[in-house]
């Protein structure tokens, strides 16, 4: 491919044919809206032929083109690269994209060694860079990297986020390499991701040294690399939560006992002053999938039980905990951590489960989301589980495995008890009326009640509701008997009367049937059985005792009314309080409308004003042209005078003056 400046695309940008230098009509199609400058085309991916959604490179593709058309577009947002061909079509490609000014995000995936060193050595031309991602460059060698630690040096990238995954010929040379280029993109830096990467200890140790000068770091992904010799490495991350480190990953880094001692122990050495300034910052800690243990777990334990910590979501699925493990983790975890996932952990029995229980009953307890999926729960651990949700106030998600084979329909009863205990009233009234979901699976294929997703519905859809609707619903007769039994027994009849007045619109919610749009009624009763039911409940007032009614029957009218009463004040008092607004925003419109007439009189002002100077420059205009045509005549006879003195002929003076208009 032969050598072209911009000059020339620029030139023949207009008359191009486009199906020249593309090999489909698709490709063609695409390179006429970047043309034309589509503002609908914010994304654009290139990749091999075949893959569907991409600019299928072909034999025919000029990349030349394709990177002037990149280049000129003012609407690209994302430019994602999957395939590059390599040599001269690479450097052309490569040199039209660099001018491109509108372009934040660019994902590298998969290039050759030549393709990637094409790309990355232009992008310093790309101020306006924000993130890059790079993916899966497994053949990119020593000079391709280099090239990336000279961008990110040079500064000129302000990047927000950089994302380098599954690059196994990073290691530990080339994030030493790349350290230094970590420095260059300083304060800028919010996002950092060093995933699969093939980094150990000493690829660490000089990360955690590179991102000293990366003082806004917020999230630092670094998941999947070799760390189970690396507890110096570990222990240096302390060092990074000194500052607003708020998300952090280290799963599937093979992390033993002594690495999390180690980093755990970095966390506590902090004094009480660093804490309350430090760990308040770190709200997610990922730790899944790594192999510490019981001993681990300790330390963990003693970091996640200081009052300061403010951390939201742990994630330790599937690491090597058993039911002590558990019993000493989850006081700690359940009190500040509102996501917690505790799945996979294959050694834990009912024993264990029984401490998480506890936990999560306790009062103190922040968990909204518990994950257990992979851990074998079965009858007696969903048994265990209820009762620590019965008491509940805060889980609203529950996962667990659908297809859980040791949980029957006895497991799923003990469930159904803790979201509706149907044994009185006030169990009922007590019961679970928080958590909205569990599993994530068809429910009409799982073992459960057909009640749970009904209550699970009502909690999720009607949260204010719930309570009254399940009590309607599971006691169609109220006894009224046990409030008979209280002192000031006829007192309780208005507030027995202004709770069925709150329950009256639970004879018109409806939720949405399960794995279904429909939905359906959640009281199967008209309003005149609701209202029989009420008139039925008073009745039982009334009979259990009569003569108290008959003594107080004018108090007891005036008390039935309290109620209503105080609703119409409430009510008068918000419309009074409506009036009022009203009037404010008027007298707000009010005083605005004259200010805008102010506004507008002297803007008239301003352009009476304007307008005289407008006619007076005009004036000024046609005094200069008369001017003008003045000295043109004058300077007319100096060159007709300069002829005579310098001509022979006075016939040709003559001459000249009989064509000139000037009056002599």
């Amino acid at each position: 491919m032969e050598y072209r400046d911009s000059n020339y695309y620029q030139a023949n940008a207009a008359d191009v044919n486009l199906e020249e230098i593309t090999s489909s009509a698709q490709n063609a199609k695409i390179l006429q809206r970047l043309r034309d400058g589509d503002p609908t085309l914010s994304h654009f991916s290139l990749g091999r032929h075949g893959e569907w959604g991409k600019h299928c490179v072909g034999e025919g593709d000029d990349m030349g083109w394709l990177g002037y058309f990149i280049g000129k577009s003012q609407y690209l947002r994302a430019l994602y690269i999957t395939y590059l061909p390599n040599g001269e079509e690479a450097h052309a490609f490569a040199e039209g994209i660099a001018r491109n000014k509108s372009i934040r995000y660019i994902s590298i995936i998969y290039l050759s060694n030549d393709g990637f060193t094409s790309i990355v050595r232009e992008l310093d031309s790309l101020s306006q860079l924000q993130e890059l991602s790079i993916y899966g460059n497994n053949s990119v060698g020593p000079d391709g990297w280099s090239e990336l630690r000279t961008l990110l040096e040079s500064g000129v990238c302000h990047l927000k986020q950089l994302r380098l995954h599954a690059n196994n010929y990073i290691g530990n040379e080339g994030v030493d390499v790349l350290s230094n280029g970590l420095r260059g993109i300083g304060t800028s830096l919010k996002v950092l991701m060093l995933t699969n990467n093939s980094i150990g200890n000493e690829g660490l140790l000089a990360v955690v040294e590179a991102l000293q000068t990366c003082t806004g770091l917020e999230t630092l992904n670094l998941s999947g690399n070799e760390f189970s010799l690396a507890a110096a490495g570990l222990a240096s991350l302390s060092d990074l939560l000194r500052r607003d480190l708020e998300h952090l990953n280290l799963s599937h880094c093979r992390i033993n006992d002594e690495g999390l001692h180690a980093f755990n122990e970095g966390l506590c050495s902090f004094s009480l002053e660093e804490a309350l300034q430090t760990c308040t910052s770190l709200e997610t800690l990922d730790l899944s999938c790594n192999e510490f243990s019981l001993a681990g777990l300790g330390s963990l334990s003693d970091f996640l039980r200081r009052d300061e910590v403010n951390l939201k979501r742990l994630n330790l699925f599937s690491c090597r905990i058993n039911d002590e493990g558990l019993h000493v983790l989850s006081q700690g975890a359940a009190n500040h951590c509102e996501e917690l996932y505790l799945g996979g952990f294959q050694s834990i029995t009912t024993t264990g489960l029984s401490y998480l229980s506890n936990s999560i009953r306790s009062d103190s307890c922040c968990v909204e989301a518990l994950d257990l999926r992979g851990t074998r729960i079965g009858d007696d651990g969903m048994e265990v589980l209820a009762h620590g949700l019965a008491g509940n106030k805060s889980v609203r998600s529950l996962y667990l495995d659908a297809f859980d084979n040791d949980i029957t329909i006895d497991g799923w009863a003990a469930f159904s008890t803790t979201l509706c205990d149907t044994s009185n009233v006030n169990s009922t009234y007590l019961s679970n009326h928080t958590i909205c979901s569990i599993c994530e699976e068809l429910y009409e294929e799982l073992n459960q009640p057909q009640d749970i997703y009904l209550y699970l519905g009502l909690n999720r859809q009607h949260p204010q509701h719930a309570a009254r609707c399940k009590i309607l619903m599971k006691h169609p007769h109220l006894d009224m008997t046990p409030f008979l039994q209280w002192k000031l027994k006829l007192k309780l009849l208005p507030l027995a009367v202004a709770w069925f007045e709150r329950a009256k619109p639970c004879t018109s919610l409806t939720i949405c049937e399960a794995n279904s749009v429909s939905r359906r009624r959640v009281l199967e009763e008209s309003s005149d059985d609701f209202q029989n039911r009420v008139l039925s409940a008073m009745y039982e007032f009334v009979r259990g005792m009569p003569m108290e009614v008959m003594k107080s029957r004018e108090e007891l009218i005036v008390m039935a009314y309290d109620d209503k009463i105080a609703m119409a004040e409430e009510e008068i008092k918000m419309l009074r309080e409506d009036v009022e607004q009203r009037e404010r925003n008027f007298t707000q419109v009010e005083e605005e409308k004259e200010r805008l007439k102010e506004e507008n009189k002297g803007a008239e002002e301003e352009i009476k004003m304007l307008r005289e100077d407008l006619e007076q420059r005009d004036r000024k205009i046609t005094q200069l042209e008369e001017e003008n045509e003045r000295l043109s005549k004058i300077a007319l006879f100096l060159c007709v005078f300069a002829v005579f003195l310098s001509s022979k002929s006075f016939s040709l003076l003559l001459e000249l003056m009989r064509s000139s208009s000037l009056d002599l």
